[in-house]
């Protein structure tokens, strides 16, 4: 943006403003009336980047109090500050290019002054004498007396203080303070974007003092209403020369000037060993003056994992002695003073007695808290709900927390304060027995009837699915619910000719639908160790991960005590089958070997990073690789997976299940497990495919050594071509034997940390030039000779799969005959909730009314923007979740059948960089399909916009561009459909908050079947600039043709230019062409956007110009396909061959037909091309 300021401008001569029509410049100050402050450039690192800020004058030691440009410093001396034409206050270069602007709503020609006042507050005044802007609502790192943390309760605008990078750049640290926009009675810190520390809960209206060492003072007023919450920081009576820093370190020091010593001295810093938030996990209780123990559990509470709680290690917080007993028998217990946990919910102004009543009642209830402050009405009573997080003890909380004990608990405690008395509970338990016993029948009968009805309308759902799947034929949204008697019928009532095995769930048969379908059923057995929590966590885990290495299942059926899941059948079974067969063995030759070794990598590695549900799956080994007719394989028997959430990286348990052999050091002996240790059993499952041998075998050495040891054995000998299966000795290859025996000790190292992770693995296997690290010695070398006491279900005596308790005392309580029936009533109550839960179809079809009602009628101030398809809004639905919503438009030229497509497709399509389809909406006339809402729009609303494109600096740039490549990979390659997308653009890339790419729109998309390499359409549709010449002149696709559009993209990414603008050159080229000129001319680094600056890695930037280049090669068989891209960009030592002359060098003269919008404020457009080509 530039601005031509009046010529008229003079320098500076006002000593605390800046006058319109007057110039600051670098070398010139301006300070306050008192001469406190002053205001002008400085440079921090001594070089040649200016920032402006505000001081301290009257300190010797240059104290920075707030800077304005700190995200773009002047890099030349011929800059100023000046008061611009429309009033705001600005920035600029020896160019006059802005670097930054106060950007205030004012304003008129010459209407305002900019003066610097004696407290360090810089206000932007009008004549009138009005304030339009002042720096104290910015904050910069450090707080004066008078500035304050401010939140819209409307708009969400949130003023916080954001720290330095470091101590000498000013640019935005990771470190934030600001109220909490979910629980506005609290201040928190953050780093990036996760809670780092959290004040108490706010407890009065009015002003609260903090006396600190030195006679200083600190005033904390808070203040709220229905539109806005604020907290104002005063400090006492000659105050100038103290402030509040929050340093780039995360630590928020309260510091004052020492005349004497001439430095700053720390008076006080908000910290101790209780600051980190939520360190004692749910229900532990910090406490900070203790000087062993730091946390300890909330009377009533255990610690959840014992052994790691005595090592110092509290994460995994406490649990309950005793389960609660609701409404009948509960009371609370008031510990000593405690800071308020998080995640309070107001009730507004309750009484005291009503807010407990609120509480004692709703059996989700924890904890509750109530003030009688009498300006506190909004948040007079405060309650819990679940976990209670993050408590502190012997903090500053002038209320009391109420916590929920089991009334058992507080029986024999005359502190606690529970409402019922002895003489009362013997004449209440009593009755109360009673009732629950005719409330736990009534209960069953009402489940009963419910659970029958159900059931028929489940059915007759099943009987209308083809009426009820829009068009869609055999491809259904949903996952069946069979009926018990369709599986008797299909396994000839579980036949023992059809009995393909038994494993640790039960026994497996296979069967035949009515329509041909050959299946695999799993039936739950009574005897199996494992049970309903495996069974469900089978069914909601595989039914939403999609890959072409992951075993599908079809659908399941529960009726009364029979369990079942029904999956596509698996004709070659399982892999143990072969490989530890010596004549079956003889059909693995090392390149179907090697070929499933690299599907299970690349199975497991979805499973761990490019799933939306971050998968640890416990229990991989050889018995649970299924192999289809091409003996592709399958990873199966998801039972005992576990889902991580957000930044978890490992996780604790007292009952480790799985198979000996397999499991890691950490989760045998301490159950910790991890993603590091499914690599571990990746690597021992490795080993045994190479050399055909069970880990848990005996093996010719010295040493009584499993396989493990034996292997590294060969390896530190230099011998380890030897165990290699010799069935092999005529199809091996030499090379990638040792890579893969490499690999497999690589991942059996007994640090984890030392182990790699899948995405390496896979990129190991896939390159030919990787230099690999030395492998440590593998964990469990040897057999121990210490006993085993291993308790093995029948079943599974084959398999060797154990289930390790870890044995704790405890406690034998006396269980009463009313807790027994309410436990009971427990059962069943939560038993017909488990089956309402499975009778919900995974993709939620919504009424119009819904919608209508999430979109405020399809308002235009919820309006996104259009596309091709129609119009695309933003939603609220239910009151909490945000959506987006596609609503296709009467005149668009995408109909019915993109419709169906889209829906089709990425309703089966699972990864996390594509966008989630929620659901959809067929009433009438109208046809929609709901999103997951991505906050930051498309790619090209920040990609082709001078302003926003400064938020992509190179780093984000180039996650992008590697998370589009992954998400086209699993489409040409990992997905069980295999997707040619057909109008993949920057419009189609939406960005979620954290600017991670998700692919969307798949109306266009098509899906090719077995060995498909490319189709014909005479209806040519996409959008002009990205289509490849093969199917924009002859209607020809492949997955060759996604691979062009991906390079005409990544060069957009790169250049932060449209491909079918206008570009510098002596000839009329488009983005294409004048790349391929630059590259030519070996000035490629001129194709850079040049907002990515200094930011930008030229090595990485190259390669991605190179990879471009080489993606829209005029013939298809010269692109790269998306596994090779991914490897290009990943492997920072790939040769890359030179790209030859790209398609379509010069702009086209020719007149093209766009249906679509141009609205550039507006959300993702579809421009589309539409070439109809008549058939010879």
């Amino acid at each position: 943006m530039l601005f031509f300021l009046s010529s008229s401008l003079i320098i500076c001569t006002g000593k605390d403003r800046i006058s319109p029509g007057e110039l600051l410049k670098v070398t010139e100050t301006i300070t306050s009336a008192s001469d406190n402050f002053a205001l002008g450039f400085f440079s921090p690192h001594n070089d040649s980047k200016h920032y402006v800020g505000i001081w301290h004058n009257r300190i010797r030691e240059q104290t920075i109090v707030w800077v304005a440009n700190r995200e773009n410093p002047l890099t030349d001396s011929s800059g100023a500050i000046a008061v611009m034409d429309d009033g705001n206050l600005a920035v600029l270069n020896g160019r006059n290019n802005v670097l930054w602007t106060s950007n205030a709503s004012v304003i008129g020609r010459n209407s305002t002054t900019a003066i610097l006042l004696d407290n360090g507050n810089l206000e932007l005044r009008t004549t009138n004498q009005s304030v339009v802007w002042q720096s104290f609502d910015h904050p910069i790192g450090i707080f004066l007396s008078g500035m304050k943390f401010w939140l819209s309760l409307k708009t969400g605008q949130n003023i916080s203080l954001v720290s330095w990078k470091d101590v000498d750049d000013p640019t935005p640290g990771e470190f934030s303070i600001g109220i909490d926009p979910h629980v506005p009675r609290q201040v928190v810190m953050w780093r990036g974007s996760e809670t780092y520390a959290r004040q108490n809960v706010w407890q009065a209206v009015s002003a609260t003092m903090y006396p600190v060492p030195h006679s200083q003072v600190i005033y904390f007023t808070m203040s709220a209403d229905d539109n806005e919450a604020s907290y104002l920081l005063t400090f006492a009576e000659n105050s100038i020369k103290t402030i509040l820093k929050l340093n780039p370190t995360g630590l928020l020091e309260l510091k004052s000037w020492d005349e004497n010593l001439e430095k700053w001295n720390s008076v006080w810093s908000m910290y101790n060993r209780c600051w980190v938030y939520g360190q004692c996990g749910p229900f532990g209780i910090c406490n900070f003056n203790h000087s062993s123990a730091g946390c300890s559990c909330l009377k009533g509470f255990k610690p959840k994992f014992q052994k790691e709680w005595e090592m110092g290690n509290w994460s995994g917080g406490c649990e309950r002695q005793r389960n609660l007993e609701c409404a009948t028998g509960d009371g609370f217990y008031t510990p000593t003073t405690a800071k308020l946990p998080d995640n309070s919910i107001s009730l507004g102004n309750l009484s005291a007695k009503e807010c407990e009543s609120e509480c004692l009642n709703n059996c989700s209830c924890t904890a509750y808290s109530y003030n009688n402050f009498s300006s506190w009405k909004a948040w007079r009573c405060l309650i819990w709900v679940g976990d209670l997080f993050d408590l502190t003890e012997n903090s500053d909380s002038v209320v009391d927390l109420n916590f929920r004990l089991a009334g058992s608990e507080l029986e024999n405690n005359q502190t606690g304060k529970s409402k019922q008395g002895r003489g009362s509970l013997a004449i209440i338990v009593p009755l109360v027995t009673i009732g629950c016993l005719i409330i736990g029948a009534l209960g069953y009968i009402f489940w009963n009837r419910v659970k029958k009805q159900g059931r028929r309308k489940i059915n007759k759902a099943i009987k209308l699915k083809a009426s009820n799947t829009l068009e869609c034929g055999d491809n259904t949204v949903e996952l069946p619910l069979y009926t018990f008697s369709s599986i008797v019928a299909a396994t000839d009532n579980f036949s023992i000719e059809n009995k393909l095995g038994e494993g640790g769930f039960g026994p497996v048969y296979k069967g035949n639908l009515q329509q041909g379908l050959e299946i695999a059923v799993k039936r739950f057995s009574k005897s199996s160790a494992q049970g309903e929590e495996e069974f469900r966590n089978e069914v909601q885990l595989i039914a939403k991960l999609q890959h072409k290495n992951l075993v599908r299942l079809l659908g399941w059926c529960i009726q009364e005590e029979e369990k079942i899941l029904i999956y596509e059948h698996m004709p070659n079974r399982s892999l143990d089958k072969f490989l530890f067969d010596s004549t079956q063995k003889l059909k693995l030759d090392w390149n179907k070997r090697f070929n499933i070794v690299q599907g299970i990598a690349q199975g497991l590695l979805y499973l761990h990073q490019y799933s939306r549900l971050r998968v640890i799956h416990r229990d991989l080994k050889a018995s649970n690789i299924l192999l289809d007719a091409s003996m592709n394989p399958k990873i199966s028997d998801f039972g005992l997976a576990r889902i991580f959430h957000g930044n978890q990286t490992e996780a604790n348990t007292n009952r480790v299940i799985g198979t000996y052999g397999y499991m890691s050091p950490e989760y045998a002996l301490d159950g910790i497990f991890s993603e590091k240790s499914d690599i571990y059993s990746f690597g021992v499952l490795l080993l045994e495919i190479v050399s055909a041998k069970k880990n848990t075998g005996f093996y010719p050495s010295k040493y009584s050594i499993n396989l493990l040891g034996y292997a590294w054995e060969l390896w530190i000998e230099d011998r380890a071509m030897e165990l290699m299966d010799h069935s092999m000795d005529h199809s091996f290859v030499a090379r990638e034997v040792m890579k893969c025996i490499h690999i497999g000790l690589l991942c059996v190292q007994e640090n984890p940390a030392d182990r790699p992770t899948m995405s390496s693995i896979v990129s190991m296997l896939g390159n030919e030039i990787t230099t690999l690290t030395s492998p440590k010695q593998p964990a469990f070398p040897t057999v121990s000779v210490v006993d085993l006491n291993i308790h093995l279900a029948g079943s599974e005596l084959d398999a060797m799969t154990v289930e390790v308790l870890k044995k704790r005392s405890h406690t034998l309580l006396v269980i009463v005959l009313h807790v027994v029936i309410i436990g009971m009533l427990v059962a069943v109550l939560l038993g017909y909730c488990l089956w309402n839960r499975f009778k919900r179809k995974e993709l939620p079809l919504f009424t119009f009314g819904i919608i209508a009602a999430a979109t405020d009628n399809f308002s235009t101030e919820n309006k996104l923007g259009e596309g091709g398809f129609g119009a695309v809004y933003k939603g609220i639905l239910y009151k909490s979740s945000e959506i987006a919503v596609k609503r296709l438009s009467k005149t668009s030229v995408q109909g019915q059948e993109e419709f169906n497509n889209e829906l089709q497709l990425i309703a089966k399509l699972q990864h996390k960089n594509l966008v989630r389809l929620l659901g959809w909406c067929l009433e009438g006339k109208e046809k929609m399909l709901i999103y997951e809402f991505m906050p930051n729009k498309s790619l090209d609303k920040f990609l082709f916009d001078p302003t926003q494109s400064l938020q992509l600096d190179w780093n984000k740039r180039f996650h992008i561009v590697e998370g589009i490549a992954h998400g086209l990979h699993y489409l040409h390659h990992y997905s069980r459909l295999r997707v040619i997308h057909r109008d993949l653009k920057a419009s189609n890339i939406l960005l979620d908050g954290s600017m991670n790419p998700k692919i969307s729109d798949f109306g266009l998309a098509r899906v090719f079947d077995g060995n498909q390499t490319e189709a014909n359409t005479n209806r040519v549709m996409g959008t002009y600039g990205y289509m490849s010449p093969e199917y924009a002149m002859h209607g020809i696709f492949s997955q060759k043709s996604d691979v062009y559009t991906y390079g005409v993209l990544l060069l957009e990414i790169i250049s932060g230019k449209r491909n079918n603008g206008s570009h510098p050159s002596e000839q009329s080229f488009n983005l294409i062409g004048y790349a391929s000129q630059l590259w030519i001319e070996d000035r490629g680094m001129e194709l850079m956007d040049p907002s990515i600056g200094n930011s930008s890695v030229e090595k990485e930037v190259m390669k991605c110009i190179h990879v471009g280049l080489l993606c829209v090669q005029d013939n298809p068989a010269d692109r790269p396909t998306m596994s090779s891209i991914v490897f290009m960009l990943v492997n920072g030592t790939a040769t890359l061959p030179s790209p030859k002359p790209p398609t379509f060098p010069t702009v086209r003269s020719s007149v093209l037909v766009h249906s679509g919008f141009n609205e550039p404020n507006k959300a993702s457009i579809n421009e589309v091309t539409v070439t109809m080509v008549e058939p010879r």
